[in-house]
């Protein structure tokens, strides 16, 4: 199941993931983001520490998110993949792609 949360601090959204994101349910997210994206933040984070699993329709959801964000003309963060994200995000190379921070690093530049 995928529970979805965000909170603004400044102009920027953190949205928070948990659970599974897979085809049955990415248009939540996506409608989600949307929405916060209509709000004109500086940047927005998706905090994906607790997202246990993704298939490649949410892989494909989070390279158009990042592509939304550059034509919005705003930042798109990663935050705290969990393991298993961030070895699909490695081998699918998309690490290079991403901007991808620990939560700390992400409190300090965005949320202090």
């Amino acid at each position: 199941m995928l529970k979805i949360g965000s909170q603004q601090t400044g102009d920027t959204i953190t949205i928070t993931i948990e659970g599974g994101l897979t085809i049955e349910n990415v248009k939540i997210l996506e409608r989600d983001f949307h929405g916060q994206a209509m709000k004109k933040p500086g940047a927005i984070g998706l905090n994906c520490k607790n997202l246990t699993y993704i298939d490649s329709s949410g892989i494909g959801l989070f390279v158009k998110l990042v592509n939304t964000s550059k034509s919005l003309d705003f930042e798109l963060v990663f935050v705290e993949p969990s393991q298993m994200v961030m070895s699909l995000f490695i081998n699918a190379k998309l690490d290079r792609f991403f901007k991808i921070l620990s939560e700390s690093q992400y409190d300090k530049i965005y949320l202090a």
